[in-house]
């Protein structure tokens, strides 16, 4: 995989565009609604399938969990919707000028989408690494123009290109 877009290995727009890299990242979370949607079904059957017994404790502990992992389940599925609501307003042909929500960021160590929810993703054979703006590597770079350097976690990272 190739993670450093300088001179001699800059980004060739039919390996990797920020319009692809947005689709791999609909595609993702596409599937973690499915995902989510599944495990919800799993957790209503295995609730209807709870019958209380003698054992009244286990009866309750088991609908203690059940409703726990529901409402991790609905957090998943909320940002989930909340990130492809985002992708619904994002124009991929707009260039950010600076690292902020919304840019494809290139630096030495690979690239990053600058987005709602933390997610991997590889494009054409390319790792991108989405980041948060309020990740400790978006608070470093916050801001940053192409060809600034910001310290992140006790080195230098340069900024070499934002799409």
């Amino acid at each position: 995989m190739t993670p450093l877009c300088r001179d001699d290995t800059a980004p060739d727009p039919n390996r990797l565009s920020k319009e692809a890299v947005l689709a791999a990242f609909r595609s993702v979370l596409a599937l973690r609604l499915e995902q989510t949607r599944q495990e919800l079904e799993a957790l209503d059957q295995a609730a209807a399938g709870e019958t209380k017994s003698s054992a009244g404790d286990k009866y309750e502990t088991a609908r203690e969990m059940i409703g726990q992992a529901r409402a991790m389940q609905h957090r998943i599925r909320d940002e989930a919707q909340t990130c492809l609501d985002w992708l619904d307003r994002q124009d991929p042909s707009v260039v950010a000028r600076t690292f902020a929500l919304g840019s494809l960021v290139c630096t030495p160590g690979g690239w990053f989408l600058v987005c709602p929810s933390p997610v991997e993703l590889e494009v054409n054979e390319i790792r991108v690494q989405g980041v948060t703006l309020a990740s400790p590597f978006g608070q470093a770079c916050k801001g940053t123009h192409e060809g600034e350097t910001r310290a992140f976690r006790d080195r230098m990272v340069e900024i070499l290109r934002i799409l």
